[in-house]
């Protein structure tokens, strides 16, 4: 059954889509564990009619340094431990889906849920990010730390335009690979994307740790129409069958 969807029509999408998936049947059944993003519904627009959109966003927490970090679907279970429903460890894009865009953000110091409460702080503009690494070291969002910049039908990366400056600070910005409108790529295996660094690795100066958000956009063909979609006389009445 792999990934399934949950389609929201047009006039009931008042917010974003949520990127976080319940698992479907086969999840059981092929054994997943508790925070696989294999075999989950997935909820997706229906923005015309064919075809559903599906947008996953997910964060990666920059602490200590390391290179590469998984882009994790937060539950919408807040607390920080025994989750009811547990965060979604990766951010998967499937096989045979459209991709259209993968990308990730490196938001302002200040835009960290931490930084409030350590006190008097620096103006906003004078911040920066909060990351700090080798002076020139990329950071990418990608299925692989090889992956070739774009959107492949195996291979994902963004462009690698976030590079740590000569003072070793992490830029805020956003680096995104998007095909061009009408043009998706057709997939023809899963990836699983991640956060990846050049040199020794990022780290943060924020006591708690500053977040990175990737997203990533991919569309599929809407089932074709059924029963309940036609009028038919005796066969249906107030949605009960006869």
């Amino acid at each position: 059954m792999s990934e399934t969807y949950r389609k929201i029509y047009p006039g009931n999408c008042v917010t974003h889509l949520s990127a976080y998936a319940l698992p479907n049947e086969s999840f059981k059944e092929n054994n997943r564990a508790v925070g696989d993003p294999r075999d989950r519904r997935q909820q997706a627009l229906m923005f015309t009619p064919g075809w559903l959109a599906i947008r996953k966003v997910a964060h990666s927490l920059i602490t200590t340094p390391a290179i590469q970090w998984d882009a994790i679907v937060g539950s919408p279970d807040l607390r920080p431990d025994d989750k009811p429903r547990a965060d979604i460890k990766g951010l998967l894009v499937p096989k045979d889906v459209l991709l259209v865009r993968a990308g990730l953000r490196v938001s302002p110091l200040n835009a960290n849920p931490g930084y409030y409460s350590q006190g008097a702080r620096n103006e906003a503009s004078k911040l920066g990010s909060g990351v700090i690494g080798d002076a020139g070291a990329k950071v990418v969002l990608a299925s692989s730390s090889s992956a070739a910049a774009g959107l492949g039908a195996s291979s994902i990366a963004t462009e690698g335009n976030l590079v740590v400056d000569a003072e070793g600070n992490l830029p805020v910005g956003v680096d995104v690979v998007q095909a061009e409108y009408g043009a998706p790529v057709l997939t023809t295996a899963d990836m699983t994307l991640k956060v990846f660094a050049d040199g020794s690795g990022l780290s943060t100066t924020l006591l708690g740790g500053c977040y990175i958000i990737s997203e990533v956009v991919y569309l599929v063909q809407e089932e074709l129409a059924g029963l309940d979609d036609v009028h038919l006389e005796g066969a249906r009445f107030h949605g009960f069958g006869s």
